[in-house]
Order: structure tokens, then C-alpha cells, then sequence
């Protein structure tokens, strides 16, 4: 659901670039990840002569000299007109926000803008399955509701394993998701197995990642402790009601699990302060 990069002081070397699977999100915009796990490593934004490289701020797992725990500062939250309901810029309130680009001017009223796209567009809460799609759209498949209409968990999660597996330092779950409601687009179970879109990486005894095999997205988390559910990443997801797909789901407002791993510590101070905004937005 969120993407974190900063600025290279200079390029990568070609012997880096080399290591990562590259992939083109717009005729301006390249993300490279790791082909083994994953990981959302750089992104590189060519256009007109102003290139510019950045890091993928979760990818990062040490700071060498002195470290106060505050890994970078938040200057801003771009096309947050694309979720529909500020999505987890909600939690750093503090930082501007962008309907598009950071070229314009930023959101005086970010709120009542949000409302007005979803009023003048397509604006269902009333959905009987949400989709699920990478960027590439290679994996695709939908989750459906609960038949007694109990909301879906979500949750955030800083532990280091997700952190370096996505590439991001503020991981979102569509938690515990019972298999029996995922399905693929004929209608057959998704089970989580591979097929040609999806790659899998165990990160630790008993787990499995998967993710798709063109774009890097990350797709489940899967674990031999809990058979019966999957873990489906949230930003794959495509709720009409907007990014945090509230109809579907139940933020956990409450704890972030695995605070103790995260390297932006300033980061999750700020994010678990305004933890409630979730539900208010």
C-alpha cells in the first residue's frame, strides 16, 4: 500500500543493476527487484535530461556511524487521489499530500478532495467480491466476503522479514484470510500454489512468500502454522470504496505487530500516534 524511496547521491553501478530483475511501470518510471525474493530494491525516473535514482527505503537493514532511529523525513504523500480514501498517508498528517505529483501544488482541503472523486466517480461499497491484481496483471483473483458478513482483518507489520521482502518499511495484510474465499477468475480455489505468474520464497522454516514472476508484486504470505488462511498483500488490491477497502475490512488500530524490528523507529512512532485515523478515514 505504500512506497518509500529516497534519492541516490549517485548512480547504482551496472554490476547492481545487473542483480535485479528490471521492470518498466511507465515509459518514465523503472522498479527494480530481486528475481529470488522479491524485494522492491530501486526505482529509477528518467525524463527529459532530470534523471534521478532512489532506495527503497525498507530494503535498507543497517545505518553505519550514529543513528537515532529517525531513517528519513516525510516531505510529502503523491497521487493520493489513486486511493480514494488517503490510504496510509492518513497516518502521517503531517506531511503533505498530493492528489497527483509532487510537480503541483499540494492538497489545501485533502479530505473534501478525496470525497469529491469518490462522489463524481464510481463509489460501490456494496461489492460481492473484491479483486485482487498485480501491476502487470499476469495474477489475478478475487476474495470473497465472509457468508455471515464478518469483516476481514487488516493489519500493518514491521517485522524485518516483510520489511526486506517487500522492500518497504510499513507492510500491509489482509490478515488470516480464509482460503475457501479466494478464488481465480474461473471460480477455482486459489490455494496459493505456483503457477507460471507466481514465484515462491520460503523466508523462514514453514513460511512461503509468493509473489508475481514479471512485476515483483508481492501477492500472499503463507504459513504452516495457520493451513487454513492466507496473508494476501494489500496493495494488490482493487476495493471501489478506495485503498484502505473498508467495507471488506477491519483495521487493526490498536498494535503494530513486531515493533522491536523496525529501523525507521521515528517512522512507526508517528504511524502508530495516529493508528485511529484508519477507521476515520
Amino acid at each position: 500500500m505504500t512506497y518509500n524511496a529516497m534519492p541516490l547521491s549517485s548512480p547504482p553501478t551496472e554490476t547492481f543493476k545487473e542483480k535485479l530483475v528490471k521492470y518498466a511501470t511507465s515509459d518514465k518510471i523503472s522498479r527494480y527487484w530481486c528475481s529470488t525474493c522479491g524485494s522492491h530494491v530501486a526505482n529509477y525516473h528518467g525524463s527529459g535530461g532530470d534523471d534521478q535514482w532512489k532506495v527503497c527505503t525498507g530494503a535498507i537493514d543497517e545505518v553505519l556511524g550514529e543513528y537515532d532511529g529517525k531513517l528519513e523525513k516525510y516531505t510529502g504523500h503523491i497521487f493520493v487521489a489513486d486511493t480514494r480514501d488517503g490510504g496510509l498517508s492518513v497516518c502521517l498528517p503531517d506531511a503533505p499530500s498530493y492528489m497527483e505529483d509532487a510537480e503541483g501544488s499540494p492538497s489545501k482541503d485533502t479530505k473534501k478532495e478525496l470525497k469529491q472523486l469518490r462522489e463524481a466517480g464510481i463509489h460501490d461499497t456494496g461489492e460481492e467480491m473484491i479483486e485482487a491484481k498485480c501491476h502487470c496483471e499476469k495474477v489475478r483473483f478475487f476474495i470473497k466476503p465472509a457468508e455471515n458478513g464478518k469483516k476481514l482483518q487488516a493489519v500493518l507489520c514491521a517485522c524485518r522479514s516483510c520489511r526486506l521482502s517487500l522492500g518497504q518499511p510499513i507492510v500491509s495484510w489482509a490478515a488470516n484470510v480464509p482460503r475457501e474465499q479466494i478464488v481465480w477468475p474461473d471460480g477455482s480455489a486459489f490455494d496459493g500454489n505456483p503457477h507460471q505468474s507466481l514465484k515462491v520464497y520460503r523466508s523462514s522454516e514453514g513460511v512461503e512468500r509468493r509473489f508475481c514472476s514479471t512485476c515483483g508484486a508481492s501477492v500472499c504470505f503463507a504459513s504452516n502454522k495457520e493451513p487454513e488462511t492466507l496473508d494476501v498483500a494489500f496493495g494488490i488490491l482493487r476495493a471501489k470504496d478506495g485503498s484502505l477497502a473498508k467495507s471488506f475490512f477491519k483495521w487493526d488500530t490498536e498494535k503494530i505487530p513486531f515493533l522491536e524490528d523496525a529501523l525507521d523507529q521515528d517512522l512507526f512512532t508517528l504511524v502508530k500516534r495516529n493508528l485511529s485515523a484508519l477507521e476515520d478515514a
